[in-house]
């Protein structure tokens, strides 16, 4: 499982991270991107913090779907995360923060930066973009913010950021936690900034 395999964060402590760095001659104040499977924010975030310990990290889910920052769920429009759970592969110890993003902001974005930018990716890259936007307004002083733009938009024809509505009803139900994500929320998620 992609949640819980550890080459995953393997994979970005050894690429991303170092790319990350070499890119940015190591003056990164906070790294950010919306959270899946973990492990992009774990990997690239203990690459960084073997660097520099005082760069920002922060993890990023729907505002329809709070769980680290609200320990809520719903239904949302972002693909890729807002999964309903603390995968095995994240790391919550590294996490300063969570940043919420709606779908329509995300969508919106997306859509934004193919039209004005030229990159036709994802709702989650949008979203991730929406993120750096807001962190930025509410931490002014941090100079090199980074995020990712970690797909193609060639997988989102059939979806609201090709301008297809799709509509799938969703019953309102409880969404209860495993005991794994509720023994990291306790641990961690009260010393987290959240941005919105």
């Amino acid at each position: 499982s992609q949640y819980t395999n550890q080459n995953n964060v393997v994979a970005h402590y050894l690429t991303t991270g170092p790319e990350i760095w070499e890119q940015t001659e190591g003056k990164v104040d906070a790294f950010l991107v919306t959270q899946g499977t973990g492990g992009t924010i774990s990997g690239v975030g203990k690459y960084l913090r073997e660097r520099n310990p005082k760069i920002l990290l922060y993890a990023g889910e729907p505002s329809e779907a709070p769980m680290l920052a609200r320990r809520k769920w719903g239904s949302h429009r972002i693909e890729g995360i807002g999964d309903g759970f603390v995968p095995r592969n994240l790391d919550a110890s590294l996490l300063n923060g969570v940043f919420l993003v709606t779908s329509e902001e995300a969508i919106e974005m997306g859509k934004k930066l193919a039209r004005e930018e030229g990159l036709f990716c994802g709702i989650s890259s949008g979203a991730n973009v929406v993120g750096a936007i807001k962190l930025a307004k509410r931490h002014p002083e941090l100079k090199v913010i980074v995020t990712l733009i970690n797909d193609t938009g060639q997988r989102y024809f059939s979806t609201p950021l090709c301008s297809v509505e799709k509509h799938i009803e969703i019953p309102e139900r409880e969404h209860p936690f495993d005991d794994y994500t509720i023994a990291e929320l306790d641990k961690y998620q009260s010393g987290w900034e959240i941005i919105e």
